[in-house]
């Protein structure tokens, strides 16, 4: 008959019948055990069946299914019929091949000859004789499964087109001119099984076609499913020498005596050698993820009785390999199912142990937890809550305390399915308010965050964020007391030191409270709201008023904070502003000790209600410890990528943050005015300045300013690991250059010193446009005016840092009217003559800095000389804004730096 090759598998052939399934079960039992074995078991069998005292053995497929490429991911494993279908040019995807496995297990002796029977259904007769091809599969081939599901533990799923093992080997082919329906071919195997006779006992074949015509050919033979026993396909084996025969079943498989984690397997094998003399080994199919179970005997004679111990619930698959050493054979029998409800055996209360404040409620959550100790879903049968004490509960869990301390136990009671009583229970601690906080709710909030022995950065913002901070959408009298209260406590509280400084900025004031984000907020007072609060909170802890950038975007940065190998300067990369000086001493200080950068860095990690990932940083006044907060984010241009420090780095791939966020962060901390600047939150505020402020307020201690006077101090900097920096004179040249590479009025970070050339080596902090050579201490004096050296040795954590008593807040000093930029030590012996001299150095270099690192990193400023200063001949007023805009798109940023300098020493 005609066959369409998309034509639906079903809708032609014979009928197929479904084999039946035999359950048992354990009704009284908890849980309920399903134990199920397959009716239909002789195909899985059939050697131990169907073996015969002659040397001739008849064998049924345990297995038999086709493929077809026109569905290549269906499985037609139990179809009544098996299809073999060529692909010809004009019908590419109407390929189908049959496969077919047969289990030689209980064949002994040496096979003579094999031969595969097939019955055809129908056949094509469309030009020439379609040839049929037979294959033998290697046995890496053999783990298809027919249909859904399986046992074989060598199976990955039922077998389609998609997954289809191949032939190996030479083929065998039979001319299709001999195909008839309804008679029956015999294709001689034998070669193909003694070529290569599988060492797991299972032969495996695929069958395909060709036609010579190049048209469409086909064939299709009954399955071990068709109604018909005659036309099912067998393989017919003739054995020679030994006549041992394989063991066979007595019972097949049975499961018995359920418990809730136990079952008993039996199962029972015949042989000629006696069944004393039998192997009993049992194999199983857990659920995904779960661990095997184990057997109380497992492989011996005593095997055929076995307990099975779980170890979670699920549906399990067992089957018995019964084997005869005398005959050096064995049979596998058929499979049992063993299914292992959930059994209710516990419940688990959370929280298990829990301290609260008069006054305060707590909710209780209760987990039903099955005989493993695995969590049950679905509601508990009948829960209900009771407590043991004075305080209540109600049927959601909620527990009310009474009004005096109190130790309650809670209790949670549901019903198993076996209607057994199963109970879990909890512990709370009923306190008094010892903290002495007017709201007793903030109380319990506070004494839940110490429950570890701490309040840290995450603990406050929660405190600050609990509902109980502010009353009415107002900061009241007794709210203001109360956060004052928590602050006070510190030391019994062990708030850590720096989260004390950010929590006194939020509840006592700074100055810096004045403004935020650009606008007016104040300080926290009675009246304030809860908005003030809270930005006061972000301010402080987020790091959210970020400082003003000059028009610049600000973007979320993502990466480390530092490189692989640490902070140091070679992470210097400048950007477009003028502050030389502290990109080039923070690489100094890197240089000399990782150790002290890492220490003034706190990552805080990301906070859980914004998502922003907040950094603490600290900076030292007069000695004293104050802290700053930074976000995530750093200024970039239209193209998305860093402005200043790590200038033209993506933010999605930066050398390491901590530079461009300390440098942020001492922007933002001028807003404080504990820098002695103008007091505002920008970036161009911390243009200009000297290299010795940057090491006090990093390291808290005075460094050491020189003149070009003496070569020994700058040699015994660096040779003794200290952070050491230099500035240069200022350059008259229209390029701002100097020579050897150099550019004047700038910092330099000084890397490193030869001894047998007595050379200096120069790092400048732009990452860019380094000096052309290293230099002689006489080349050196001709192109700077001095140097600073800074001891990096014995800093301490801030985060590490512990509570002291009384939270010292840090306190400027008032600034003289001639106050220079770099902090001379007082103990160093230099001659007032020098000291005068270094101030005059000092003074100049800082003024003539600020101008031309303003200029020569491209920020667009105006600068302007201080009356006060001793070099006030300069008037520095420039403009570079619409030059720098019209040549930037273009340039690279030293091309730019260059351009800025000619167009800056044209001016003057």
């Amino acid at each position: 008959m005609a066959r369409s090759s998309d034509q639906p598998r079903g809708s032609w052939g014979h009928g197929k019948r479904t084999p039946g399934r035999r359950i048992l079960r354990a009704e009284a039992l908890e849980p309920r055990l399903v134990l199920s074995a397959a009716a239909a078991w002789q195909h899985l069998v059939p050697a131990a069946l169907a073996f015969k005292s002659s040397s001739t053995v008849t064998l049924s497929p345990v297995a038999d299914a086709y493929v077809s490429a026109a569905s290549a991911q269906t499985n037609y494993g139990t179809a009544s019929d098996l299809l073999v279908q060529n692909a010809s040019r004009s019908f590419t995807s109407a390929s189908a091949k049959t496969y077919l496995k047969f289990d030689l297990s209980g064949i002994s002796g040496t096979i003579t000859k094999a031969v595969l029977q097939l019955t055809p259904l129908s056949t094509s007769k469309v030009g020439a004789p379609i040839s049929i091809g037979v294959h033998l599969l290697a046995d890496s081939g053999d783990g298809w499964v027919e249909g859904s599901g399986g046992t074989d533990s060598d199976a990955t799923g039922a077998i389609t087109w998609s997954n289809a093992p191949s032939g190996y080997g030479k083929q065998l082919r039979v001319s299709g001119a001999s195909l008839k329906a309804s008679k029956s071919i015999s294709i001689n195997v034998t070669s193909l099984v003694n070529q290569k006779f599988n060492s797991n006992q299972i032969a495996g074949f695929e069958l395909d076609a060709t036609s010579w015509s190049g048209r469409q050919q086909w064939v299709d033979f009954a399955s071990r499913e068709n109604a018909t026993v005659a036309f099912q396909p067998v393989l017919v084996v003739t054995t020679s020498g030994s006549t041992n025969s394989a063991p066979t079943l007595a019972q097949q498989p049975a499961a018995s005596d359920l418990t809730t984690t136990t079952v008993r397997l039996s199962v029972l094998g015949a042989s000629a050698s006696g069944e004393q003399k039998l192997a009993y080994t049992w194999s199983v199919v857990s659920p995904a993820g779960a661990t095997a179970p184990t057997f109380s005997s497992n492989g011996g004679n005593s095997s055929k009785n076995t307990t099975v111990t779980f170890s979670q619930a699920g549906t399990y698959v067992f089957t018995a390999t019964i084997a005869d050493p005398t005959a050096g054979l064995s049979v596998r029998s058929s499979s049992v199912t063993v299914t292992v409800d959930q059994s209710l055996t516990t419940i688990r209360v959370t929280p298990s142990n829990v301290t609260l404040s008069i006054g305060t409620t707590q909710l209780f959550a209760a987990q039903g937890l099955d005989q493993f100790g695995q969590s049950i879903s679905g509601s508990l049968a009948g829960l209900t809550w009771s407590v043991s004490g004075g305080g209540t509960i109600d049927s959601a869990g909620k527990y009310t305390p009474p009004s005096t301390a109190t130790v309650d136990t809670i209790t949670a009671q549901a019903t198993s399915a076996t209607g057994s009583t199963v109970t879990g229970k909890a512990t709370v601690t009923v306190t008094a308010n010892t903290l002495g906080l007017k709201d007793s709710q903030l109380a319990s909030v506070v004494q839940s965050l110490d429950a570890d022995g701490s309040i840290g950065w995450a603990d406050m913002l929660a405190i600050f964020r609990s509902q109980y901070t502010v009353t009415k959408g107002v900061v009241t009298a007794d709210d203001l007391s109360d956060l004052k209260t928590i602050l006070k406590d510190a030391a019994t509280l062990n708030i850590a030191g720096y989260v004390q400084v950010l929590a006194d900025d939020v509840i006592n004031g700074n100055t810096a409270n004045a403004h935020y984000q650009g606008k007016t907020l104040g300080n926290l007072a009675v009246g304030s709201t809860a908005t003030q609060l809270d930005q006061l909170v972000s301010k402080w802890f987020l790091g959210a008023d970020r400082p003003d950038t000059g028009g610049y975007t600000y973007s979320t940065v993502t990466g480390s904070l530092y490189t692989s190998s640490g902070p140091s300067h070679n992470d210097e990369y400048q950007g477009y502003l003028g502050d030389c000086y502290l990109i080039a001493s923070l690489g100094a200080i890197a240089d000399s000790s990782q150790a002290a950068v890492d220490n003034m860095v706190i990552d805080n990690g990301v906070d859980s209600v914004t998502g922003v990932h907040a950094w603490t940083v600290r900076f030292y006044v007069n000695g004293t410890a104050d802290y700053v907060t930074v976000d995530d984010k750093l200024p970039t241009d239209g193209y998305g990528n860093l402005v200043f420090q790590g200038c033209d780095s993506s933010v999605s791939n930066p050398q390491g943050l901590w530079l461009a966020l300390v440098e942020k962060a001492y922007a933002q901390w001028n807003e404080t005015g504990n820098e002695g600047r103008d007091g505002k939150n920008s970036y161009s505020s911390i243009e200009g300045g000297w290299m010795a402020d940057v090491d006090a307020q990093v390291l808290g201690r005075s460094a050491t300013s020189y003149g070009m006077i003496s070569s020994s101090d700058l040699v015994a900097g660096v040779t003794k690991n200290m952070a050491v920096t230099i500035a240069t004179v200022t350059s008259y040249k229209r390029d701002g250059s100097l020579s050897y590479g150099l550019y004047g009025n700038h910092a330099y970070t000084v890397i490193g010193y030869n001894s047998t050339t007595q050379t200096f080596t120069l790092y400048n902090p732009w990452g860019c446009c380094q000096p052309t050579k290293s230099l002689t201490w006489a080349e050196l004096k001709t192109v700077c005016d001095g140097f600073v050296v800074a001891d990096t040795s014995g800093t301490k954590s801030a985060a590490a840092a512990g509570v002291a008593g009384a939270m010292v807040r840090p306190v400027v000093a008032a600034l003289p009217a001639a106050q220079v930029a770099a902090e001379i030590d007082p103990a160093n012996s230099t001659t007032t003559a020098d000291s005068t001299a270094r101030t005059g150095i000092q003074d100049s270099t800082q003024l003539a800095a600020t101008a031309v690192d303003a200029v020569l990193t491209g920020r667009a400023t105006s600068v302007r000389s201080d009356s006060s200063a001793s070099a006030a001949g300069l008037d520095l007023a420039i403009d570079l804004s619409s030059f720098l805009a019209r040549s930037r798109p273009s340039r690279t940023p030293g091309q730019l730096a260059t351009l800025a300098a000619d167009e800056f020493f044209q001016t003057i």
